[in-house]
């Protein structure tokens, strides 16, 4: 039991520009692709469960396909001021972080996936649009 909400959506250009601020040696994204950063809001909304959600646990859906969180990985966005998104929450705890991806550069209505399974399919679907 919890509750996700976007906060903020940073894509193109002024999302590369950021991870590469991060750091110098973060790869841009694939030929077909560009950056996409989502900040996430989670409270887990449980009275006695843990919840944990890390960065494997998301994917994004674009053009048909779902590419799981390792498809593209720039690191260290701290280095920018940006807290990465991983969760571990107690009953009512509560966290914001980025989520850094990959989308096609003409997807007009990218998802937000958790809970995926490895083929790319179940998981719940955020509308980053």
């Amino acid at each position: 039991e919890f509750i996700v909400r976007i906060e903020e959506i940073i894509r193109g250009d002024e999302a590369w520009l950021i991870i590469n601020r991060a750091n110098r040696f973060n790869d841009p994204p694939p030929d077909g692709y560009e950056a996409i950063l989502i900040k996430l809001y989670v409270k887990n909304t449980s009275s006695a469960g843990f919840l944990e959600l890390k960065y494997y646990d998301f994917s994004l859906a674009t053009k048909g396909n779902v590419l799981d969180g390792f498809f593209y990985t720039p690191c260290c966005l701290d280095s920018a001021g940006l807290v990465e998104f991983e969760a571990q929450l107690n009953p009512s705890g509560e966290h914001s972080g980025w989520y850094t991806a990959a989308v096609h550069i003409d997807e007009d209505s990218p998802m937000l996936v958790i809970g995926a399974d490895g083929s790319g399919r179940g998981g719940i679907y955020f509308s980053l649009d």
